[in-house]
């Protein structure tokens, strides 16, 4: 089974960073909702890391909340749905109001990426939210049963921790940035591939176009040789 085309799609300041105070400036609301809907153009389904879900939606799971739940057996558990995101929580700490993400008017049926150190219990709370998992132990493992589920193309969008081991592990295929017209500066922001920390060989991409934005921002693309 072919993996599906993996695009990493960051909205970033000038300087790179993908958190700052540049983002709620007046204009980076343009190229935030630009960056929205390319979300949409470039796949059907989504990726994010645990760190990103869990700062921005979703809580943290406690024992207290399994621990009166009967443990499951590791296997996949997947519903059979348009729309996908795949959140990569290894250890299973991520905590659910509902089994869907909206975003961006689109409703994304949530699928938590976990290995086979979860804890058992984390899977009958996912199967009581009617959320789907998958059980890997790596990311192209993880990305050939995502193909087995006819999902062409995969937007990761970050954050950085995985986005660098999309990279170092040779499975990107396309990097998309929206960049806002704005320098954040701040040096405790991450920037899009900081989870890499040293120079990846063999990572070769060549310009595919770039697009002017009417804030003054602009969308880069750039594909593996």
């Amino acid at each position: 089974m072919k993996k599906p085309y993996i695009i990493i799609h960051m909205m970033t300041s000038i300087d790179g960073k993908i958190d700052g105070e540049y983002m709620e400036q007046k204009n980076s609301i343009y190229a935030g909702n630009y960056y929205d809907d390319q979300i949409n153009e470039l796949g059907s389904s989504m990726a994010l890391g645990r760190v990103t879900v869990q700062k921005y939606h979703a809580g943290e799971i406690s024992l207290d909340d399994i621990k009166d739940l009967s443990p499951l057996p590791l296997k996949d558990h997947i519903l059979k749905k348009d729309h996908y995101l795949f959140v990569f929580d290894r250890n299973g700490r991520c905590s659910w109001k509902n089994n869907e993400f909206i975003y961006n008017n689109i409703s994304y049926h949530i699928v938590e990426v976990v290995s086979s150190k979860v804890n058992p219990l984390y899977l009958a709370y996912l199967e009581n939210k009617n959320i789907s998992y998958m059980i890997s132990g790596s990311l192209l493992e993880t990305l050939n049963k995502i193909g087995k589920l006819d999902i062409n193309y995969l937007v990761v969008t970050g954050g950085a921790i995985l986005n660098g081991g999309f990279l170092k592990e040779h499975l990107v295929d396309e990097i998309s940035l929206v960049i806002a017209p704005y320098i954040d500066g701040n040096p405790l922001n991450q920037a899009s591939f900081d989870g890499v920390s040293n120079f990846v060989m063999n990572q070769d991409f060549k310009f595919n176009f770039a697009h002017p934005l009417k804030d003054g921002g602009v969308h880069l693309s750039f594909i593996k040789k």
